[in-house]
């Protein structure tokens, strides 16, 4: 497997916010193929539930279609059509998130 090299500051960043007694989220952005997914991948390994990578050059409508597509995979019965909106989206995320275990940070 991989290693990651250099990207202290993020992985420290990153970790912190996994320790941290709160619950936190994080948005990664920046130019493409620089290693961000592989960066939380890394970083957060098994404490991932859901995670969704954004699709170069298109609108929000198929950026909210791959969301359905990914979202349906891990919570089948809670979602039949595309939200309409992210706002949407983020609540269904939120319902699924609140439904499972507490044990631990997601």
């Amino acid at each position: 497997m991989k290693e990651l090299a250099g990207r202290k500051e993020e992985q420290q960043l990153l970790n912190e916010l996994l320790h941290s007694e709160r619950p936190e989220f994080v948005a990664v952005f920046g130019r493409r193929r620089v290693g961000k997914t592989f960066l939380i991948r890394q970083v957060f390994n098994k404490q991932l539930v859901f995670h969704i990578t954004g699709i170069a050059n298109v609108n929000t409508s198929r950026q909210l279609s791959n969301f359905f597509t990914v979202f349906r995979e891990v919570a089948p019965t809670m979602i039949k059509e595309v939200p309409v909106n992210w706002f949407k989206a983020f609540e269904l995320l939120r319902s699924y998130l609140i439904k499972l275990s507490a044990s631990k940070k997601k």
